[in-house]
């Protein structure tokens, strides 16, 4: 039997909280990034889970929130407040490569910051230092960050934030419990997932993301096969009835200089994929191991450029490994 408490959960991720990217500390916490040299405003997108506040600190840039910036916590407006440590937040602005700020990080400034969850539903079984909501394995890790340091359960309604696997799953970065488990309320809470759809049946109107059957509504277009998609809806019987299908993250803006965060899906040589974004690293300078090093699952930040829809790096940073 493969559920159990959440403490033999809880007893895994902290075997593996010591564990971290170069030098030895956790991926979160891995302190301040580099930058490209020069001097002067460059215009960026950053993406990636958040390290830390006094501005929100991602990918090692510490990205100022003037008046006038924008705050979309899924879609809706808030405020920096609404943002935790652990959320994957993709950040539009401007920042200065040749220069540091007081606590070390590069210093920028933020146009948007926009977090999306990337799955909110009930948790349906635990098992070891994983649990799985709506079809999709959740798996904790020494740098997963809880919100309100409260520690989901079966049964429990949650929010999670993280980097896709190469096996289907999420590394979570950030989880929080919604509503404890028997306060969920199929009719009223609205649940989401994202991931690649599989199993098309345009006939019948169904597809699957990870293990959940989705049901598409009357005359809404199926996606396509291992399309990554975002449903939401309510659960019936537990089918996902989906109210809005949409497509995943939006592509990365062309030209543009880039900052990301995530997990190697595929690996050939140099050339690898980043939580479905291709890059070429075979000019890039390599830090905390070499292009040698590159495998599925691995923990990386990539800093370069995007020509074609595939990131161009000029530095790829090996942050950890399966645990981090």
């Amino acid at each position: 039997m493969r559920i159990v408490t959440w403490s033999a959960l809880i007893g895994a991720a902290l075997a593996v909280a010591g564990c971290g990217g170069a030098g030895g500390t956790a991926a979160l916490d891995s302190g301040p990034g580099g930058g490209i040299g020069g001097t002067g405003s460059v215009a960026v997108t950053a993406q990636g889970p958040i390290q830390g506040f006094g501005s929100v600190i991602v990918n090692g840039v510490e990205f100022e929130l003037p008046d006038g910036a924008t705050v979309l916590v899924d879609g809706v407006p808030a405020a920096e407040q609404d943002l935790s440590e652990g959320m994957v937040v993709r950040i539009t602005g401007t920042y200065r490569p040749g220069e540091t700020t007081t606590a070390g990080y590069v210093p920028g400034e933020a146009d948007e910051v926009r977090y999306d969850s990337t799955i909110r539903g009930v948790v349906t079984w635990v098992s070891g230092s994983a649990f799985e909501v709506l079809g999709r394995a959740v798996r904790v890790v020494g740098s997963t960050r809880f919100g309100d340091d409260e520690r989901p359960e079966l049964g429990d309604f949650v929010e999670v934030s993280g980097l896709d696997e190469p096996d289907g799953g999420l590394r979570a970065t950030f989880v929080r419990v919604i509503k404890r488990s028997g306060e969920f309320d199929p009719e009223t809470d609205e649940v989401k997932v994202k991931g690649a759809a599989h199993t098309v049946d345009p006939e019948a109107g169904t597809f699957r993301v990870g293990d959940q059957p989705v049901r598409a509504p009357a005359g809404v277009p199926l996606p396509a096969e291992n399309e990554v998609v975002e449903v939401r809806g309510h659960l019936q019987n537990g089918v996902l009835v989906a109210e809005a299908i949409e497509g995943g993250e939006s592509p990365l803006p062309e030209g543009h200089e880039v900052e990301i965060s995530g997990v190697v899906n595929l690996a050939s040589g140099t050339w690898f994929t980043l939580d479905g974004t291709e890059v070429d690293a075979a000019d890039a300078k390599f830090e905390g191991g070499t292009a040698a090093d590159l495998r599925p699952g691995l923990r990386v930040e990539v800093e370069g450029t995007v020509e074609s829809g595939i990131v161009i790096a000029r530095e790829v940073e090996i942050q950890g490994g399966e645990d981090d």
